[in-house]
């Protein structure tokens, strides 16, 4: 299988039950511009904003559709992750290769649009149970938008994302999908002290990509993002001092990194990695 190559990560979908409450939250404790609110009625019924760390962006959605995919999400899992997109030159064309090729294209015969955007799912079954999106044209929704605060409130100082967490089926195949479709390295065995069983990790261009095998990890899916602060010490101090939850130390390639879960982050753990010096 051909397959296509997609380029950077470009964002990372949270499911919310209140697209405003979390757009500000998300704002405040990563210390990110935050876009305001798009609507998008006729493919998916959900209104969503854009919060940027770095050069990619958190897509903060609410369902305006009881009925729709995101109402129809929360209500199974809960508010979280739900998806990962990573740029793609011509949608169109991937979409029509994919479709050529067997692969489980999500939707219509022709991408998604929003003004000059272009974008189509592949069904989960193909990467383990992660929803993966293309994109064509990001609209530039948070273009001229600066993070203000009158008063810098507690928060991490987000850098960057720097990676990916997923539970996956099948640990090999879903390294095959992402190295066929995303052109990702592979790096080896991952391993941690809370990981059980096997787990790989390989890159995406600038970030990193860690897979575990479903069993004693759960149900397939993402699980966190790794986001790089300046400051890791008085990051997790900010966030801890607010109600959050660690559940992990981990150690990355040798750096202190923290796993943390905050109520304000909607159900989307963050593991905390400081910049390399």
């Amino acid at each position: 299988m051909s397959g296509i190559v997609a380029g950077r990560l470009l964002e990372v979908g949270v499911a919310v039950d209140r697209l405003d409450t979390a757009s500000g939250h998300f704002s405040h404790w990563l210390h990110a511009p935050v876009s305001a609110p798009v609507e998008e009625r006729e493919s998916f019924g959900l209104r969503f904003t854009m919060c940027r760390v770095g050069r990619a962006d958190f897509e903060i959605m609410e369902s305006i559709d009881p009925t729709g995919l995101i109402a129809r999400f929360v209500a199974r899992n809960g508010e979280g992750l739900h998806h990962i997109a990573f740029e793609v030159d011509d949608a169109e064309s991937a979409m029509r290769t994919l479709r050529q090729e067997g692969v489980p294209v999500l939707g219509g015969p022709e991408p998604v649009r929003l003004a000059n955007l272009k974008a189509f799912f592949i069904h989960p079954s193909c990467f383990g149970g992660v929803l993966v999106e293309f994109v064509q044209n990001l609209h530039p929704w948070l273009d001229g938008v600066t993070y203000q605060a009158i008063d810098r409130p507690p928060g991490i100082d987000a850098r960057r994302i720097a990676g990916l967490t997923a539970v996956v089926s099948d640990v090999d195949a879903a390294a095959g999908a992402f190295s066929a479709f995303l052109g990702a390295k592979g790096l080896g065995a991952a391993t941690s002290p809370w990981i059980a069983g096997k787990a790989l990790r390989c890159s995406i261009g600038d970030i990193d990509l860690t897979l575990i095998q479903a069993g004693e990890a759960g149900k397939p899916g993402l699980r966190y993002v790794t986001i790089e602060v300046d400051d890791l010490v008085g990051s997790a101090s900010a966030l801890l001092s607010r109600n959050a939850r660690v559940r992990h130390t981990n150690a990355q390639d040798g750096l202190p990194a923290v796993w943390v879960e905050h109520p304000d982050l909607h159900g989307t753990p963050v593991e905390l990695i400081a910049t390399p010096s």
